[in-house]
């Protein structure tokens, strides 16, 4: 627009998109019991993952306030990748002590990974087209955390009390593989 608030110029961009996405899921577990009643040990493992990808295809064209195409037209391919990954595992021991007091321990370990990409490449006239570094980029993220607990519980008459202590650790770790910044 100029200062009148007339059309000067515009464009149209035209796009086609394609969005496969697939994911799966694995669970596995295993228990033992013991000769005392409620005794058990427990230990559970999952996986997921998740994938996505966007790849577009894009055009561009100028057009002067006639409406008449002007200057070159513009192209863009871009591809956007995410992977999310996470593992978790946990070992539970349960023993009862005796009918009103029991002791629960157990550990936990989870990893969660998501890998994020983006590129892109534009051209314009023609069909030679050239990386835009400024935009492309690749992010990977890591989590790890472990964790262990230990709980008391007693029951008395109508009243009961339960106290547990647990302690974490999470670390996590990110870089720009583009920039190799961490």
């Amino acid at each position: 627009f100029d200062e009148d608030e007339n059309v000067t110029s515009s464009s149209v961009r035209l796009g086609d998109t394609e969005n496969p996405k697939g994911s799966y899921e694995l669970n596995g577990g295993w228990q033992r019991s013991f000769k005392k009643k409620g005794a058990a040990l427990d230990l559970d493992i999952n996986y997921s993952n998740n994938f996505s990808e966007s790849v577009e295809s894009l055009e561009e064209q100028f057009f002067n306030a006639s409406l008449a195409e002007i200057g070159n037209r513009a192209y863009q391919f871009t591809n956007q990748t995410d992977e999310n990954s996470i593992l978790l595992g946990k070992l539970d021991f349960t023993l009862p002590i005796n009918d009103s007091t029991e002791l629960e321990m157990g550990s936990h370990y989870t990893v969660r990974n998501s890998i994020s990409g983006f590129t892109s490449e534009s051209a314009t006239g023609s069909n030679d087209f050239t990386p835009d570094t400024s935009l492309n980029n690749k992010f990977d993220y890591l989590q790890t955390t472990i964790a262990g607990y230990a709980t008391f519980g007693r029951q008395f008459k109508k009243l009961g009390i339960k106290l547990g202590l647990r302690a974490e650790q999470t670390n996590t770790t990110s870089e720009l593989i583009t920039t190799n910044e961490k």
